[in-house]
């Protein structure tokens, strides 16, 4: 149990209840509308309903049949919506329209049982309990926490005799988080925990940035801020595994088979792939095209090494083996972007071009967009002769941390391209919150990492993905 606990720890450090409140009531009924149904389909009702309602009063009172077409779009919403106007009616008669911490009297309210009774006294009253919806309990029976014909209430007691009171509250959200993503109903993603067991040898990269998923064929990181958007954007890096290679030098019919393993991961069409040549331009492209046209290295990619696109479906892709990749996307107008940046890419500023294209294209609000940096060469180990490093003095000489950026080191310079291009972009206008790191040095973790300064001659790539639903 407590690799179970430690492993979670490393996926969700700060897992969460993902539906939205300000008041005690509006967690209570968030919860009751929840069943059934996602938390951001909840997130969505909820605003209308307490905008409209303002006070327990006013909901108690309210036309049923408004209620109902305010929440219309959640299962079962006429039962719900009756629900709502009754205990909104007992809470004001019995408690001046509070929501006590009394599981007694919550478990007597309609459509409020021990499940919802528990997650919100977990969550409003930090009263440890564990809720056990179909997530926690799909996740405790794969495990083997608990047993296969357990019912909701053992599975609860299950959990709560394995694991220590005090850390009740935090799992139960960790385990929600991995049933979510992770371990879901339809078996696409192998039970990672398990596989992590069998996988001994292998470390584990998850960091607060990133999650390091343990795929049946291909492992994969993908970033947590942009997990944020799962309903609307799919994405993945991958690492060196099992001797899978996205270039240089294969086939058409290579890249396809090595690419639909890393789509049959993510629940992708292979053949939705779009991917530019990259050598090493500062040029990006604006892609909406036919389906006829979506192919990897099609001709009128050359000379490209990032890609925009705001078309649903289409996965925008990209390789390296120690150079940046960014993984971008702007949540407000619904735009993608994937730029792999060499040192010369990050001389010329492609990343630049691209977030200036979106916002000349696409309206894209600077502060808006979110830059993610996958596993990359870092200051450690980008040593260059004096000749690079006057192309990229002469270049930002203008900068104030440009002593930060390049440092010399006997008689060679290391530069940091990451704080180089965190820098440009800060000064374009994005939030620092908004731009992510990986953290990870593709030549200090070359035994996971892809990393041509390591491996020479006989480099590999990685490659990145990222795509609107």
């Amino acid at each position: 149990m407590n690799e179970i606990l430690n492993y979670l720890d490393e996926l969700y450090p700060n897992a969460y209840c993902e539906l939205n409140y300000t008041k005690d009531y509006e967690l209570l009924i968030a919860i009751v509308l929840s069943a059934q149904t996602t938390d951001k389909r909840v997130n969505k009702v909820t605003p209308v309903l307490f905008n409209k309602y303002k006070t327990l009063e006013e909901l108690a009172n309210a036309n049923l049949e408004d209620v109902e077409n305010i929440i219309k779009e959640i299962g079962t919403f006429k039962k719900k919506s009756t629900f709502i106007k009754e205990i909104a009616k007992s809470l004001v008669e019995n408690y001046n329209g509070v929501v006590p911490n009394d599981r007694n009297y919550l478990e007597t309210l309609p459509g409020v049982g021990r499940k919802t009774t528990n997650v919100f006294l977990a969550e409003y009253y930090k009263v440890p309990a564990i809720a056990v919806d179909t997530h926690v309990e799909r996740v405790s029976k794969r495990l083997k926490i608990a047993k296969q014909t357990s019912t909701v209430k053992e599975v609860e007691n299950s959990l709560m005799k394995k694991i220590p009171k005090e850390r009740w509250i935090k799992t139960h959200h960790q385990l929600i988080f991995f049933g979510r993503y992770h371990c879901k109903a339809i078996k696409q993603n192998v039970d990672i925990i398990k596989k992590k067991r069998k996988k001994v040898n292998k470390m584990n990269l998850s960091n607060k940035e990133i999650i390091h998923i343990f795929g049946e064929n291909i492992d994969y990181i993908q970033f947590r801020k942009l997990l944020q958007y799962k309903d609307t954007i799919n994405h993945a890096y991958t690492l060196r595994n099992n001797n899978i290679n996205y270039g240089p030098n294969l086939t058409k019919e290579e890249y396809k088979n090595n690419y639909n393993l890393l789509c049959q991961e993510l629940n992708l069409n292979v053949n939705n792939i779009i991917r530019p040549y990259q050598q090493h331009t500062s040029n990006v492209k604006v892609i909406n095209v036919k389906d006829k046209d979506i192919e990897i290295n099609p001709n009128y990619l050359n000379n490209v090494d990032g890609l925009i696109t705001n078309k649903r479906d289409i996965i925008l892709a990209t390789t390296n083996a120690d150079c940046i990749l960014f993984l971008i996307y702007d949540p407000i107008n619904k735009v993608i972007a994937n730029v792999h940046s060499g040192w010369r890419g990050s001389l010329n500023t492609i990343v630049t071009n691209t977030l200036t294209e979106m916002h000349e294209t696409y309206n894209s609000n600077y502060q808006d967009i979110i830059c993610c940096i996958c596993p990359s060469i870092h200051k450690c180990h980008f040593e260059v002769d004096k000749d690079v490093k006057e192309l990229f003095y002469n270049k930002f000489k203008y900068l104030k941390n440009l002593d930060d950026i390049i440092e010399k080191k006997g008689n060679k310079y290391h530069i940091d391209t990451i704080l180089l291009n965190t820098t440009i972009m800060l000064e374009l206008g994005l939030k620092k919150e908004n731009i992510i790191d990986s953290g990870i040095c593709s030549v200090c973790y070359s035994k996971y990492i892809n990393s041509y300064r390591k491996d020479k001659n006989n480099y590999k790539l990685s490659t990145a993905i990222i795509t609107l639903k």
